[in-house]
Order: structure tokens, then C-alpha cells, then sequence
């Protein structure tokens, strides 16, 4: 049996739809490879000759020798991953068909590897995509493989892979930049910190690194509601937060236990789950959508907008902390991969704010301890068995506990109305008086027309506080109706001037207080 050389075309063009995804894939080769940094420099880029355009990815993993990149790198759908899926430092493999190598034939027409294991030589192998031309038989087509070049990438004790990819087919700018900066943004969980592994992007200047300043956990840690679970033993350990300033609930933290089996109880339809998955972790940051809200949380550029929401939100899987696809990935400006069918019940629920667009959440798992949940041969999503379904299932039901039981109690889409103190215009009160008066002081209720006649003996009683005389009553409405004038006419006096009365007629206030206890004593 034979394949014919223009396969290889069709599968880059069908499993990596753009230099984002392309890229994302290498960096996932180069995590299996137990790499503990990557290097992505796309400074060369943007020339602007398109056939000088080149991008360079390098890391510091175990590298290949001759056997691995004939019989391993250069062979379709070998069976190493299969057999092997854990790295030797017990890092989960991706990709059972070894379908990330046609990353290099999407991003570029030429590519160059240069690869080490250590103690071994270096090995450069050429790979020209023109050659694989229709009619060609695939195993015909043959690329160079030297190891006495003189352009050596690695000193005698290192090892690694570096990959320089050229005369590139798609350009890097605007919003193909914006892609590859969110892709590899979210290819690690922002939301589990890795200390073993970093990714790092080089050779942007200028305004092509804006993209580069927005930090997604920090805009989480400001959520108007959070959730962290931890799924062991078949119940969820969780901890939620409230920070809507417009909430009652405002800066709650409370702290419980779910059992699984009650929250999918309460799904609707006879659901059930199989207890197959273990250590699965939750994060989900749900946000009000009202941009006066939304400006009071802070980035590292300014403030948050429904723009830069729309960018993360969604709710995506993690596998050893790196991303699973198309879960929660954005298909349009108006959708995103709803797996958990969260905005089919926003139609048909009473409550209308629950969904994917107010949503920035990921779920988490390792693969050594739920090995079910494995990829497909095309990397298009995982393999839809028992454990992917009870995923589904329990993921779901966390997520309506978290809205049915803790948010909707705190949930506020409207500021409240606060009550101003007169003096300042103000809540809370920042002027000297202290205290926020919304109306002034009623007057004293008059006393009786005439002596009653006592129906029995009274009990002696110490003397009230007289009230204040009419004439201070008088002179405290006076103030109180300066002030309201003063309120009206600010714009048509100057700040300083207006401080100025303020104070003055604050001080009348303390001096008529002080006239008052006088009487009383």
C-alpha cells in the first residue's frame, strides 16, 4: 500500500487551521520531550519580503538522535506515544498519531531541526514541503539528515530541539498575532502555576506587544464571583467568593463539601455518573456584564472592558495543565464551544445571567490518573467514553450548584442607590460633619393642651432634656437651608470658595449642637 505525497498537505491544512494552533502544537512536543523552557522568537516574522519571514522555537528537552528522527519524528501515526503515553519525568504525551509534526508544514513551506540528546551528536535534518508533490509516493521523498554541519545550535553537554521554520504561508500580524498570543496564553492553566515548565515569546517590539500585557489570572483574583472545587473520593471541596461591590455580599468567603451524586441528582433528566474520575479540579470567575462595573477592575494596561472579556471567556480543560482543544475555545464573536451546554439553559431558566459570555473557567485533571480521558487521533477533542461523559455530567452540575446555591444569593446587576450626606454630596461622608443627614431635624412635638389629671400615683421620674428653644431651631433650619443652596449652586463659585461656606456653616452646626447640650445641662 501506498500514500500519495499530497496527503501530507491535506492533513497539515486539516488539523492545523492557523499559525496559533501550529505553533501551540510544537510547544506540546516539546513539553513531552521533558523540556523546561521554550523559546518562541518571532522576531524575523514580520519582514516584509514574505520569503525572509521565519520563526524559530527552541527548547531544552532530551532531544532525538538518528533512530528517533527515522523511526520515530519521520514515520505517520507510530505507535511510540501509544506505548509510552507518560515522558520519563511522568509527564503525560499528546497525541497518539504524532499529528503535531504537521505544524511544521502548516507554518512554513522550509524547515530546518536541529535536535541533541545528551552525550550524542547534533543532528540536522532539512525538510523541503514542496517535494511532496501529487502522483509522488510519500516514501520517496527524501530530506537530508547530517550531523557534521557547521551551524551548530547546542554546546557538548546540552540537549534540546530547535526548529527554525521559514518562508512562512500565513503572516503574523494583527489579529493572527492577537491569536498566537492568546493560544499560548492559554496553552499552560493561568490559573495552576507551573514551576517545571515556561513558555516565553521573544522579538516583539513596539505596539505588537500589547497583546502580551493582559494577565487573566490577575483579572480573575478581581471576579465578581469565584469558585476553586476539588473533586476526590466522590465529593467537591470548594471555596466561593463574592467581590460585586454592588453586592450585599460583597467580600464573603465561604468554604464547603458537595456530594456528586446529589448535585447530579439535581440535573434535569435521570443522570448518573460511574465514580470513574479522581483529583479533578474546578476554577470558574463569573463577571456582571455592565462596563461601569467592569472599568473598576484593573490590568496591567488599564481597565478591564466587555472587549477583553470576550477574549477568555468560556469554560476550558486542562490536562497536566496544558490545554485540551476546542473546549471553551471561541468560534465567533458571538460563541464559543459550549460543551456544557451552559447557554442552552440560560434559554429555557427563569434566570437569564448564567453563560458562557459571563464566564471564565477551567477544568483540570491529570492524565496518569484518569487515562480515559484521552485525544482523539486528530487532537479535535478527547475520545467520548464513560469517564469523558461523567466529566461532562459532573462539571455541569458543578456549575449550576455554584450559580443555584451561592451566586444567585449575592447576584446584583444594578448599582444601589446611596443615601448623600448633605454637606459633601457624598457616601460615605468625607466632610467634617461626620455624619450623612438626608433630611433636616423635625421639630419637637408640642406639648399637651392641658394638664391631664393622674388616674393614679406616679413614679418618680428623673427630669427629661428640655428641647431646644424655638429660636435655635430657627437658626439650625437657617443652616441647613444654606447648605441646600450651596448644594444647588456648585459649578457657579469656585471649589475653594465652596469648601469655604461649607466649613463655616458645618461650624455654626457644631456651635448650635453645643448651645443645645448646654440646655440640657
Amino acid at each position: 500500500m501506498k500514500a500519495d505525497a499530497a496527503l501530507i498537505d491535506r492533513i497539515g491544512e486539516q488539523f492545523i487551521p492557523n499559525n496559533a494552533i501550529g505553533i501551540s502544537e510544537l510547544i506540546k512536543n516539546s513539553y513531552g520531550a521533558d523540556a523546561t523552557r521554550v523559546l518562541v522568537d518571532v522576531g524575523s516574522a514580520f519582514d516584509k519580503d514574505e520569503k525572509k519571514r521565519s520563526i524559530t522555537i527552541r527548547d531544552n528537552g532530551h532531544g532525538m538522535d538518528k533512530s528517533d528522527i527515522e523511526e520515530k519524528f519521520m514515520v505517520i501515526a507510530n505507535e511510540s506515544k501509544k506505548r509510552n503515553k507518560l515522558s520519563p519525568k511522568g509527564r503525560y504525551c499528546t497525541g497518539e498519531m504524532g499529528l503535531g509534526r504537521f505544524a511544521l508544514q502548516r507554518l512554513g513551506m522550509n524547515v530546518v531541526v536541529y535536535t541533541k540528546k545528551i552525550d550524542n551528536n547534533e543532528w540536522k535534518l532539512t525538510i523541503d514541503w514542496g517535494k511532496f508533490q501529487p502522483g509522488m509516493n510519500i516514501q520517496d521523498v527524501e530530506h537530508p539528515l547530517v550531523d557534521d554541519h557547521k551551524d551548530k545550535k547546542f554546546e557538548k553537554n546540552q540537549s534540546g530541539t530547535h526548529i527554525v521554520i521559514k518562508n512562512m504561508k500565513q503572516g503574523m500580524e494583527g489579529n493572527n498575532l492577537q491569536k498566537l498570543h492568546k493560544a499560548i496564553g492559554n496553552l499552560i492553566s493561568p490559573f495552576v502555576s507551573s514551576m517545571d515548565f515556561s513558555i516565553e515569546i521573544q522579538g516583539l517590539t513596539g505596539n505588537r506587544r500589547k497583546w502580551e500585557e493582559f494577565d487573566i489570572q490577575r483579572i480573575c483574583e478581581q471576579a465578581h464571583y469565584g469558585i476553586k472545587g476539588q473533586l476526590q473520593e466522590g465529593k467537591i471541596l470548594w471555596e466561593y467568593s463574592c467581590k460585586n461591590p454592588w453586592s450585599e455580599g460583597n467580600g464573603k468567603v465561604e468554604f464547603g463539601m458537595w456530594d456528586v451524586k446529589d448535585l447530579v441528582s439535581k440535573l434535569p433528566g435521570n443522570q448518573q455518573v460511574n465514580n470513574l474520575l479522581t483529583n479533578i479540579r474546578f476554577h470558574a470567575y463569573g463577571f456582571v456584564r455592565d462596563n461601569k462595573l467592569l472599568k473598576k477592575l484593573k490590568t496591567s494596561s488599564g481597565n478591564f472592558s466587555k472587549n477583553q472579556l470576550d477574549e477568555h471567556i468560556g469554560v476550558r480543560v486542562y490536562r497536566d495543565m496544558h490545554r485540551v482543544y476546542p473546549y471553551g475555545e471561541r468560534l465567533n464573536d458571538s460563541q464559543v464551544n459550549d460543551w456544557l451546554s451552559l447557554d442552552k439553559s440560560r434559554m429555557s431558566a427563569s434566570t437569564k445571567w448564567f453563560s458562557n459570555d459571563q464566564i471564565i473557567a477551567a477544568v483540570a485533571f491529570k492524565g496518569k490518573e484518569n487515562p480515559l480521558l484521552s485525544d482523539t487521533a486528530s487532537r479535535s477533542g478527547m475520545q467520548e467514553n464513560e469517564q469523558y461523559s461523567d466529566l461532562v455530567t459532573i462539571t455541569r452540575a458543578f456549575m449550576m450548584a455554584w450559580k443555584t446555591q451561592l451566586v444567585n444569593k449575592d447576584h446584583v446587576t444594578k448599582e444601589p442607590k446611596l443615601n448623600l450626606c448633605i454637606l459633601c454630596n457624598a457616601h460615605p461622608c468625607i466632610c467634617q460633619g461626620g455624619t450623612n443627614i438626608t433630611t433636616p431635624p423635625s421639630a419637637p412635638p408640642p406639648p399637651p393642651a392641658g394638664p391631664t389629671k393622674p388616674t393614679s400615683t406616679p413614679t418618680p421620674v428623673s427630669s427629661p432634656t428640655p428641647p431646644p428653644d424655638d429660636a435655635v431651631v430657627d437658626r439650625i433650619r437657617g443652616v441647613i437651608g444654606n447648605l441646600e443652596n450651596l448644594g444647588s449652586s456648585r459649578g457657579s463659585i469656585s471649589d475653594k470658595a465652596l469648601s469655604k461656606k461649607i466649613k463655616k456653616l458645618g461650624q455654626e452646626l457644631v456651635d448650635l449642637s453645643d448651645e443645645i447640650a448646654d440646655q440640657g445641662d
